[in-house]
């Protein structure tokens, strides 16, 4: 297993001897964006796990099922049901920071592609690319069931106002890095008109609203078959260089990598075979 050192190590090689780590992104903005990434996940999730900064009571705007709650608690063996309730929410909060996160850090990486711009968290839409050619305005989501049914519309709208006044002549996208696979099929590369409905109306079919998959989405806009691949193989090793440039002597004993079983398969988990199945064995 190759360990945070080495990774970094083999990082700053390719750096030093000016390799581009990626193809269709400098080494420069490619390792802003993954320390980006890693400073908000880590002090939040510092944060979180301290119990400085989390909303403790959360888990009770949904419901809680009273029978589920005493096994679970029991079976966990938490001396408390609040010492359960209170890990149990501390881990989704930290999941929803790691996958909102993940959303922007897509949408940081495309900004610094050429001709696009990430006009940042606060922006009317999150991504702009205006190249010869090729003018469009993007919205994105990380994985498909992040925006439940009706809510779908929302973009559609959004899209449709922003290209009927600022954006003339330009496509608007409905970007799910995750698309939402088809059963028995697995994962599905599309792009093609997006036309949501609510309470059974559909917005109208029109070739300058799309929707499309994150696979497709990356290679349009990086010329290149299999971008998102290449950027999720040196993904690990860029976090370790990025976790050493923060701090140096911070201690982790080994990093996960391509001889890591489950790092091949939760690529081929999501965006080659049908969700599900059985992981292989890592032993």
């Amino acid at each position: 297993m190759t360990t945070i050192g080495d990774a970094a190590q083999e990082i700053q090689t390719k750096i030093s001897n000016g390799e581009r780590i990626l193809d269709f992104i400098d080494n420069e903005n490619l390792i802003t964006c993954v320390t980006r990434l890693f400073r908000v996940v880590h002090a939040t999730t510092v944060q979180i796990s301290e119990g400085k900064a989390w909303h403790k009571w959360n888990f009770w705007k949904n419901g809680v099922d009273p029978f589920a709650t005493i096994v679970s608690t029991i079976v966990s063996g938490k001396k408390t049901i609040e010492d359960h309730l209170l890990e149990v929410e501390k881990v989704r909060q930290i999941d929803k920071t790691i996958s909102n996160s993940i959303g922007y850090f897509h949408q940081d990486i495309l900004g610094h592609l050429n001709g696009c711009t990430n006009p940042g968290l606060n922006g009317e839409i999150d991504l702009i690319v205006e190249r010869p050619g090729l003018k469009l305005i993007a919205e994105l989501k990380n994985k498909w069931n992040t925006t439940k049914g009706d809510d779908k519309t929302q973009p559609y709208d959004k899209l449709a106002r922003l290209i009927e006044s600022d954006y003339s002549g330009y496509i608007g996208y409905y970007v799910c890095i995750i698309s939402k696979p088809i059963k028995s099929k697995g994962y599905r590369v599309l792009d093609k008109s997006f036309t949501p409905s609510k309470k059974k109306e559909r917005r109208p079919l029109r070739e300058d609203i799309r929707e499309i998959d994150g696979l497709s989405f990356y290679d349009l806009l990086t010329g290149r078959k299999d971008s998102l691949l290449d950027l999720y193989q040196v993904f690990p090793k860029l976090l370790a260089y990025c976790i050493n440039l923060e701090d140096p002597n911070k201690k982790l004993s080994s990093l996960i990598d391509d001889q890591d079983n489950y790092f091949r398969y939760l690529w081929f988990h999501i965006y080659t075979a049908n969700h599900g199945g059985v992981p292989p064995s890592s032993k």
